[in-house]
């Protein structure tokens, strides 16, 4: 498909394959999406099997599914492969279901939700070698804070220089149950987006396990297993985090937990093993306002 499907406006309207695959090629610009979706109610993408070049690069092609405006949308047991940007993402939508899909290579982020995303599922997803975060729930522009969601049972092998999950100025997120192995920055990062002041609340990041995280950092905020850089409101319970290793420019602030701008965090039950540094870290530099840890 060169000049993609565009819907608006549609309601009740399913694609699905019936087993063959999707090519996506190289577009002239980024905003060139394969299926975008607007203005929609119970939009449905079943099954799908879309891949492009392996040797593109970032921008070279839109994102293989974009919504915008729309309500009760699923997108189930597809395969995006090589997508040379975001594989999937989605905005200013209501009552999202994610699951079952498989990701590999996608050049930014795996699945992407920006402003005004709600009551959203993202779950039983394998997505490999991500170049950006491999799930990503971001307040983008200063629109509606995404929230009311979960990000649960999903496996990420590899990001190239993201996070497993970036939680950023959204609310009420749970991310449970989920096995994140050698993510580039954190397994799990909640930080404040370039030009905003907002911290995202209610963070329930449970049950996770995390392996060799923060491989390649570009910064001390990625050189740990989950990285606290902004979250009011919020439990981190029950997960494992372990083999967090040198090799990089941050070596010394190495950590399983990073905790530099809060307030009411709750950190408890975590099995922390094999750090090449701290367990859980408190920096000087710690954000104003931050308490009640």
């Amino acid at each position: 498909i060169i000049n993609g499907v565009a819907l608006d406006s549609g309601d009740d309207i399913t694609i699905f394959s019936g087993g063959g695959r999707i090519y996506y090629p190289q577009t002239a610009n980024s905003t060139q999406h394969l299926f975008r979706i607007t203005n929609s109610d119970r939009f449905r993408a079943l099954g799908l099997n879309i891949y492009s070049d392996s040797g593109l690069v970032r921008d070279n092609t839109g994102f293989a599914v974009q919504i915008a405006g729309s309500r009760v949308v699923s997108i189930e047991g597809c395969s995006f492969e090589h997508i040379a940007s975001a594989a999937v993402w989605i905005d200013t939508t209501q009552d999202i279901r994610i699951i079952g899909n498989t990701v590999l290579s996608a050049k930014a982020d795996g699945i992407h939700l920006s402003d005004g995303c709600t009551n959203f599922a993202i779950s039983g997803i394998t997505l490999n070698s991500t170049d950006d975060d491999a799930i990503a729930v971001v307040r983008d522009v200063g629109g509606a804070v995404p929230g009311r969601g979960s990000i649960v049972g999903n496996t990420v092998n590899g990001t190239l220089h993201g996070h497993g999950v970036a939680l950023v100025s959204c609310d009420d997120v749970t991310v449970s149950g989920n096995q994140i192995t050698g993510s580039a920055a954190a397994g799990i990062g909640s930080y404040i987006w370039t030009g905003t002041s907002d911290k995202a609340e209610r963070l329930h990041i449970v049950g996770n396990s995390i392996e060799q995280p923060g491989y390649a950092p570009v910064d001390a905020s990625g050189a740990c297993g989950i990285f606290v850089g902004g979250a009011d409101d919020s439990t981190i319970a029950g997960n494992v985090i372990a083999n967090v290793d040198t090799g990089h420019a941050y070596d010394a602030e190495i950590s399983g937990i990073r905790c530099a701008a809060y307030d009411k965090l709750v950190i408890q039950g975590n099995v922390i093993r094999n750090i090449a540094g701290y367990g859980v870290l408190v920096p000087d530099a710690t954000a104003a306002g931050s308490g009640k840890l």
